[in-house]
């Protein structure tokens, strides 16, 4: 992950993502668990200062290089 210049409040957080593999629209909910390709470990990278600016999250979510997932199957 790399520090915006703009910013020195980038703070991180450790989650699990969900990749969808296939297309699909109204699935059934005994049939999602087919479409999933699998489940790898996702560093959200957050700018606070600029979330603070607003009520809306995605400014602070959006910088570049900021939300390191690693595909690693």
């Amino acid at each position: 992950m790399t520090i915006p210049c703009e910013s020195n409040k980038l703070d991180y957080e450790v989650e699990i993502a969900v990749v969808i593999g296939k297309n699909g629209r109204r699935t059934p909910e005994e049939k999602a668990f087919e479409y999933i390709a699998g489940y790898p470990i996702y560093n959200d990278g957050s700018v606070r200062d600029w979330q603070q600016h607003t009520f809306q999250w995605g400014s602070g979510k959006n910088f570049e290089r900021t939300g390191a997932l690693g595909l690693g199957w």
